[in-house]
């Protein structure tokens, strides 16, 4: 009977450890993906699922309405959504139609409309673009507020924050928070080193797995 519940452990084991060897490898892929370029990556033959497009902005553009997703831009017609030619391929979220000039804040950045071809004039994760006067303005996760005079050349603008405006988003320390940090690693590393607490507990549960695996061959070995 021992022998019996010692053999059923094992092979429990056994399942249990490929899942763990499986989980800490896609840890290190997940942790840096834009690294390794994952995200870019397309495997043929496998098909993923049929996303909802949910409506991030919209804009009148020569009396159509165009509508901004994470797939791109689209032109209503009838209640239908058609893709707008030329538009840029990106994750949409503001679109701006001033002084003949038709652009779009994206995730990969700015980008202009012209003669139904998209070219991207700002690299970042931007989120909003408009025109002020003579002066483009955009908000963009890196480089902040940036403007330009002839979508060209941006340049960033410094802005300053009181320390009363900043105390107001000091957010206070919740048990779940304080869970959340723990368990990402943001409370011993910081949100930008997040991937260092990623990697350690990726390579421990690679480890507990292989050495698992390495003891049941050792044991099954033995026993033959």
């Amino acid at each position: 009977m021992a022998s019996k519940n010692r053999t059923l452990h094992n092979w429990i084991s056994v399942g249990l450890g490929i899942p763990l060897i499986l989980v800490g490898l896609t840890t290190f892929f997940i942790a840096h993906s834009d690294v390794l370029g994952t995200k870019k990556v397309e495997l043929n033959g496998f098909t993923g699922q049929i996303e909802p497009l949910d409506i991030k902005t919209s804009a009148q553009l020569g009396g159509l309405t165009v509508v901004g997703t994470k797939y791109g831009a689209f032109v209503l017609t009838d209640g239908r959504a058609e893709p707008l030619k030329g538009g840029p391929k990106d994750d949409i979220r503001a679109i701006s139609a001033e002084n003949g000039e038709t652009l779009f804040a994206g995730k990969k950045g700015i980008w202009q409309l012209k003669a139904d071809k998209s070219q991207l004039v700002f690299k970042d994760d931007c989120w909003d673009i408009n025109r002020s006067a003579a002066l483009w303005a955009a908000s963009c996760k890196k480089s902040g507020l940036v403007t330009s005079l002839d979508l060209q050349s941006w340049s960033a603008e410094k802005v300053t924050f009181s320390p009363e405006v900043l105390k107001r988003t000091q957010q206070p320390m919740t048990l779940d928070k304080l869970i959340m940090d723990i368990h990402t690693g943001k409370l011993f590393f910081g949100k930008a080193y997040e991937w260092v607490w990623i990697d350690l507990l990726g390579f421990a549960t690679v480890a507990l797995g292989v050495t698992g695996l390495v003891m049941w061959m050792r044991n099954r070995r033995k026993a033959t």
